[in-house]
Parts: structure tokens; C-alpha cells; sequence
């Protein structure tokens, strides 16, 4: 939705809901500036697997088509792995089928499309028998297999100690995120 004001100053927004539930992701505010700087729109969903994205694709599709974006990036992977909810080659086929239907979806203007390859859960096996890496190996896959995809690689960042780390040993803290900027800073301004 877009609301256009008479003038630059302050207002006053007021959000209701008529029924149901409503999710509001945000507001931004421009004057002037929409088509200047960066802007992110960001769709994380605490214990999403990628099963759980493909079966909200009609409210993706929404979000993605509004944003019209040059770059889409997908970290999908963890959750497959850290819930057992999908095998290494389901996760690659949901990968699959989340980049085909990006393409469709956003025919008119394609963005570059770059697959995250989440950090390393260490070596137990899943309640499927699967190993963390097993789950990277899949990831690998689906970017050696279409040049067009790039592939952001953590791999070599681990969770398992240090400042990193957020309270849950998983989640990336501030000094975490921090050194995932950088590394996403990095892999953006070379060349792919």
C-alpha cells in the first residue's frame, strides 16, 4: 500500500484491523528519496523450514512482487536440518522450486538470486540419520547446478562458542551479526 501526504512534516498514522489477523511487517517513510539507498525487506519466520515457505508462497509472492528487488537472497536449510523435517534432497527441491517460482514471478525485471549457506550445526545426526553436512552438500548442489544462482558461503563461521553465538547457541549474537555483515559486504562487492 501506498499513501502519498500533501506535504513534508509530521503526521499521524493510525493502523486498524477490520477482522482477522493482520501482520504488519512495517512502515517506511520517504520524502523524495523512494528510489535512493537500500532498502531491505526481510522474511524470517522463527522455525520455518523450507516447506513451511513454499506453503506460504501466495503471501511471499505478494510481498516479493511490491518489492519489485534487484537481489533476493534465500537461507533456507537450518531448520530442515536442526527439526529433521526434510531430507537433504527435499530441502534441494524446495530450493529448486522457490528459484523457479522467483523467476516466474518476477519475469519482467529478474533479480540476482543468491542461495546462504548457513553456518555449520556440527556433526550429530538428525532423527532422519542426517549429518549438518549433508544439508550444505544440498545447498552446494542447487548453485553448482544453475550459474545464474550465486551461493554465500558461512560455512567456515561456526556457532559453537565465543561471542557469536546468542543465548540459544545457535543464533547469531551482535558481535555474530556483526561478522555476518561483513562477510555479506564482502561476497556483494566482489566479483561473481
Amino acid at each position: 500500500m501506498h499513501l502519498a501526504l500533501p506535504a513534508a512534516g509530521t503526521h499521524t498514522l493510525r493502523i486498524a484491523a477490520a477482522s482477522g489477523t493482520v501482520y504488519l511487517e512495517g512502515v517506511t517513510a520517504y520524502n523524495g528519496d523512494e528510489t535512493k539507498g537500500i532498502r531491505l525487506v526481510a522474511d524470517a519466520h522463527a522455525g520455518y523450514d523450507s516447506s513451511s515457505y513454499l506453503a506460504d508462497r501466495a503471501n511471499l509472492n505478494k510481498l516479493v512482487a511490491a518489492a519489485a528487488p534487484d537481489l533476493v537472497t534465500i537461507d533456507w536449510g537450518a531448520n530442515d536440518y536442526l527439526n529433521a523435517t526434510h531430507t537433504p534432497a527435499q530441502l534441494t527441491a524446495n530450493l529448486n522450486s522457490e528459484i523457479a517460482n522467483l523467476r516466474s514471478l518476477l519475469a519482467a525485471k529478474q533479480p540476482s538470486v543468491v542461495v546462504v549457506l548457513p553456518y555449520s550445526f556440527g556433526t550429530a545426526r538428525n532423527s532422519l540419520g542426517y549429518v549438518w553436512a549433508d544439508y550444505a552438500a544440498a545447498i552446494r548442489a542447487v548453485t553448482a547446478a544453475d550459474p545464474t544462482v550465486g551461493l554465500m558461503d558461512l560455512s567456515g563461521m561456526s556457532t559453537g562458542g565465543g561471542n557469536i553465538s546468542a543465548y540459544d547457541g545457535i543464533h547469531p549474537s551482535d558481535q555474530g551479526q556483526a561478522v555476518l555483515a561483513g562477510i555479506a559486504a564482502t561476497y556483494l562487492t566482489s566479483s561473481h
